[in-house]
């Protein structure tokens, strides 16, 4: 018989898309510290960007947002640990910030931001979304978790449904990375 335990403490990270004629490494730290508000902002660590030179999804994303020249990807995280039952919170509040950022010119919606709000754990990296799909589980409020990786002989391994960046040796190795120090900050 399984007895309920707390569950380890994430790191949660944004993989952020944003127009580059709209926005700078500065402005997505402000939007992500507008999207984590904290009365201890001024002793938080500070934000760690990482930008992924393999970025299959800018074509798909340049429908909304403007040509892929213009786009550029980036991870976000920092090494601050939380419940990961936050993720719909996060999921929902990237959603909103997303919305406050839509140009609406020309009678058209143009997207200038796409926030994608996930979580590391010893365990599993997953990202939330709100499209259900078969391999998603729904937790809440119409948001859906999606595995994207599984830790399993000291590296995080992609599933069949993965996002083809997700299965990338660059981005695996980003979040081995930060495993390491979630292991460090969970175990002290």
């Amino acid at each position: 018989m399984s007895h309920p335990i707390q569950a380890d403490f994430v790191f949660f990270y944004y993989s952020i898309i944003y127009r580059t004629d709209v926005f700078n490494e500065i402005d997505i730290k402000k939007i992500l510290d507008e999207m984590n508000p904290s009365d201890r902002q001024s002793i938080l660590p500070p934000w760690i960007l990482f930008a992924p030179s393999f970025n299959p999804l800018l074509d798909y994303y340049s429908h909304e947002m403007g040509t892929p020249t213009n786009l550029k990807r980036v991870m976000a995280l920092r090494y601050e640990t939380a419940p990961r039952e936050n993720l719909v919170e996060k999921k929902i509040t990237a959603y909103e910030m997303e919305q406050k950022w839509i140009n609406n010119s020309d009678q058209k919606k143009v997207r200038q931001i796409n926030i994608d709000v996930g979580f590391i754990s010893l365990e599993q990296v997953v990202l939330a979304t709100f499209k259900p799909y078969y391999h998603r589980v729904l937790i809440g409020q119409s948001v859906y978790l999606e595995l994207e990786l599984y830790y399993q002989q000291k590296s995080f391994i992609p599933f069949p449904w993965s996002y083809p960046d997700y299965q990338h040796l660059e981005k695996i190795a980003f979040f081995n990375s930060h495993r390491m120090e979630l292991k460090q900050l969970i175990r002290s």
